[in-house]
């Protein structure tokens, strides 16, 4: 099956480019893609907090995948920072 991948901040960075495509087996899971991009682009790995989304909705491990899903690989950090400093404005 093919999958489009979507990446975001660092993800973006490291494979430098924002979408990428990937060749999986049938029957595959988010957990298999995560180790195919892991396995292909070794530093995405050290992104600690990331979450996969398969059309649109948060997925686990264990979701299955179907061919042609789009998924998006969104590391958690960049958006934690942002809302942090976006509830530290004050509006007087």
């Amino acid at each position: 099956m093919t999958l489009h991948v979507l990446l975001f901040y660092d993800g973006k960075r490291i494979v430098g480019q924002p979408r990428i495509q990937v060749q999986l087996g049938d029957q595959a899971t988010v957990e298999d893609l995560k180790r195919v991009l892991y396995y292909l682009y070794p530093e995405l790995s050290s992104i600690r907090d990331v979450t996969l989304a398969v059309n649109g909705d948060r997925a686990e491990d264990h979701t299955p995948l179907n061919d042609g899903d789009e998924v998006a690989f969104i590391p958690l950090r960049p958006l934690q920072e942002s809302l942090e400093r976006s509830s530290e404005v004050k509006i007087s």
